[in-house]
């Protein structure tokens, strides 16, 4: 039993060069992220309504009872996690700060409480876009995030990054 991610991949891949034949539970980082949605909500807006906040799905099933085989008004959402979903909004995280970097300047006139309130009204939720997959996401893509965040609470604030 590997402890970690990473030697669960190298003993993967040490058995797959050896030609063995194996099988193994993949870690949770490489298991898609399951939601359920409950109502009678159509399969195509459980589809569409994602994709259009940024959040890839792979597949909608409609949830049925065991022995009639009625189906349930409950449908359960598998969701894709990647790496580029998180790196597509750091990027648009830093247009946006490039198109207001004027306001929030070190130089700029604006009080630090008008700058705090450009941050969270304008930034955060371009930010936060699609937030709940990144307690399913990886430690290195939440990096990431957080390191956008901080460099412009560190603009913001006036306050010189290490």
């Amino acid at each position: 039993m590997a402890p970690n991610s990473d030697e669960h991949r190298e003993i993967t891949a040490i058995l797959k060069a050896q030609g063995e034949e194996f099988y193994t539970i993949p870690p949770l980082s490489d298991r898609p992220l399951k939601m359920v949605v409950k109502g009678s909500t159509s399969t195509e807006e459980i589809i569409t309504d994602p994709l259009e906040q940024g959040v890839p799905v792979g597949k909608v099933v409609q949830l049925t009872q065991r022995k009639s085989k009625f189906p349930l008004p409950i449908f359960l959402v598998e969701i894709r996690k990647h790496k580029q979903h998180i790196i597509r909004i750091r990027r648009n995280f830093n247009l946006s700060v490039a198109k207001i970097s004027l306001l929030i300047a070190r130089k700029s006139c604006l009080s630090l409480r008008n700058k705090m309130l450009i941050y969270t009204l304008i930034l955060r939720p371009v930010l936060t876009e699609a937030c709940p997959i990144w307690g399913h996401a990886a430690y290195s893509n939440i990096k990431m995030l957080e390191s956008a965040q901080n460099k412009i609470i560190r603009l913001i604030t006036d306050v010189l990054g290490s």
